[in-house]
């Protein structure tokens, strides 16, 4: 595929949520893409908080911030 990826979990608890920052680098371009994995349906508001300002710090605009509902 020729890029380069550098993901990291940079906070969890393992029986209730995982934070992943990955850095996908390709053409000298990266771009960065934070997920939140949770293990309950019901997310809650502190944890979605935490997320979004994780993303903020790391470069993503709050409009692409989003939290998806389950399918």
């Amino acid at each position: 595929w020729g890029n380069s990826n550098d993901m990291r979990v940079v906070d969890a608890k393992f029986d209730e949520y995982a934070i992943v920052h990955t850095i996908k680098t390709k053409g000298g371009e990266s771009e960065i893409l934070n997920k939140l994995h949770t293990r309950t349906k019901k997310i809650p508001d502190d944890l979605k908080e935490k997320f979004k300002q994780f993303s903020l710090d790391t470069g993503i605009l709050e409009e692409n911030i989003a939290i998806l509902p389950m399918n």
